[in-house]
């Protein structure tokens, strides 16, 4: 019984230092377009694959390993919330019983919209000093709007389209 779960947390351990590991490789290769990403679709598969549990550890070493790539800034929180709730979403919309890449796009859509909201709030309750708090927020999301278009765009299109090939991909968990 012992070596069994030895087993197990072994390949615990292995999937979630490769998850961790690609969603990193992934960010930094494409760093140089300006807020396009592939994370939040691996993210996704990765939830829809290896399970909720897995994928919340994998997205916390992979907001750990950017933490030390680009230092500690105000986007940490908004990591730290943001990716955490795109695996229970996904998780909970994946136990009713959904199967079809265009829910789980359009809650990327709404979480990536969500994701730019949140971090406008963050950055005015530590940087602002402003009295108007909902404007000088609102004031924050028009100014990253540009930006915040193509993390949607990029988040919605890529799980539309290269989600459903990637669900075809077939590992069995039990025979690794």
């Amino acid at each position: 019984m012992v070596e069994k779960k030895a087993i197990r947390t072994a390949k615990d351990l292995t999937f979630i230092g490769l998850a961790a590991a690609s969603l990193t490789v992934v960010k930094l290769a494409l760093s140089y377009i300006a807020n396009v990403e592939l994370v939040t679709l691996l993210v996704v598969f990765y939830t829809l694959k290896l399970g909720a549990k897995r994928t919340i550890v994998s997205v916390n070493v992979f907001i750990l390993c950017e933490t030390f790539i680009y230092g500690f800034g105000f986007w940490v929180i908004s990591y730290f919330i943001h990716w955490n709730a795109l695996v229970v979403m996904i998780y909970l919309v994946s136990k009713k019983g959904e199967k079809k890449s265009i829910v789980y796009a359009l809650f990327c859509l709404l979480l990536t919209f969500l994701f730019g909201v949140q971090t406008s709030i963050i950055e005015v309750l530590f940087l602002s000093g402003s009295a108007d708090f909902f404007g000088a927020v609102l004031f924050r999301y028009v100014m990253g709007l540009s930006f915040f278009a193509v993390h949607m765009a990029s988040a919605f299109l890529s799980v539309l389209f290269i989600l459903p090939p990637l669900l075809k991909i077939n590992f069995n968990q039990n025979k690794l």
